[in-house]
């Protein structure tokens, strides 16, 4: 997948001996169109050392997800900076369906900012409602939008609640309210890595969410747009399972370990 980017074939061309995660990504492009093989085992072990993971050193199933990101944060700065974004989480108590602050004082819970390099989208809980799939845009607006929690869930005023440093202050003003939060991105990543939480837990262990989710093609995200040209698919359950890939070059490829073919858009 990594492959498929332009500015990352780049990058590993011209800085080979960032380290040796970067070298080996090095001898696995160099390899392309000819008899050479390069055995990945060397480069999952290479990321387990420098990410100190035991489980990539013992052979064991991974998340790829989490993969991916170990080995991007291995690379140089400038690859990792075409994945990096912003998030901005914005939170405001909620009183009868209005945003409000704080019941008690009016003071509004203050933003956070965070940076990341993958956004996670969750499944809707109406699920029977999309019995023939729904579309990864929906999934994405459906991440930014309102997002409603109830008391008993609620959030505790950060200016009337001090009764950890308090001992004889007022428990009242310490119960939890109602609140809204609402995500923006503020600073948009060339490349935008999205993952399908499609594990949830159940009184059985995690159970795997199989919703067809159909492909967009492009999606926008508050007037950015982005193009679909990697799919990471899973295979199995949580404890075991299979991973395959679509690429989008000209076409799009179905990788499965050494087997790569070419398939319909109608198949992805």
């Amino acid at each position: 997948m990594l492959r498929n980017v332009p500015e990352i074939r780049d990058n590993i061309n011209e800085n080979p001996y960032h380290s040796e995660i970067q070298n080996d990504l090095k001898n696995i492009i160099d390899g392309e169109k000819t008899n050479r093989t390069f055995s990945t085992a060397r480069l999952r072990e290479n990321v387990g050392r420098t990410c100190r993971k035991q489980e990539y050193l013992t052979g064991q199933q991974c998340d790829s997800l989490e993969f991916l990101e170990d080995l991007i944060e291995s690379t140089h700065p400038d690859i990792k900076s075409l994945f990096q974004f912003k998030i901005n989480r914005e939170r405001k108590f909620g009183i009868n369906d209005q945003e409000s602050g704080c019941q008690i004082c009016g003071v509004v819970p203050s933003n956070s900012e965070q940076n990341d390099m993958v956004l996670k989208l969750e499944f809707p809980t109406s699920q029977h409602l999309f019995e023939s799939g729904m579309s990864l845009q929906h999934l994405v607006n459906e991440h930014f939008g309102i997002k409603c929690t109830e008391e008993e869930n609620g959030l505790r005023c950060s200016n009337c609640c001090k009764h950890k440093t308090n001992d004889s202050h007022d428990i009242r003003l310490c119960k939890p309210q109602p609140f809204r939060t609402q995500e923006h991105i503020t600073k948009h990543p060339r490349y935008l890595i999205t993952q399908l939480m499609r594990f949830k837990q159940s009184q059985f262990g995690f159970e795997k969410i199989n919703m067809l989710v159909k492909n967009s093609g492009v999606i926008r995200i508050q007037e950015t747009e982005y193009e679909l040209v990697s799919i990471i698919n899973h295979e199995g359950t949580f404890n075991n399972g299979h991973y395959t890939a679509l690429i989008k070059s000209k076409y799009w490829y179905h990788c499965d370990d050494i087997i790569n073919r070419r398939v319909s858009d109608a198949n992805v």
